[in-house]
């Protein structure tokens, strides 16, 4: 499945400071780190900010002031 799939991919590049993005639904939710969608004909960032903490990797203030900021993940 496309959830076992991605699970496996996150897992095989875990602590390599990698950063992840996708337009999957349920991405930000599921470890990954940025995930763009659509909302009201706009595009929208979610940013899992423990993930991208975990690897290492800085995503600036004022991407984090646009994003929707989601804490922890379901694989954990």
């Amino acid at each position: 499945t496309p959830i076992d799939k991605l699970n496996e991919i996150l897992s095989f590049i875990k602590n390599k400071h990698i950063l992840t993005v996708s337009t999957m639904r349920g991405f930000a939710q599921r470890a990954g780190m940025v995930q763009i969608y659509s909302q009201n004909q706009k595009l929208k960032l979610k940013i899992n900010l423990d993930s991208v903490k975990k690897e290492k990797i800085y995503i600036h203030s004022a991407l984090l002031r646009i994003a929707n900021i989601i804490r922890g993940d379901r694989n954990d």
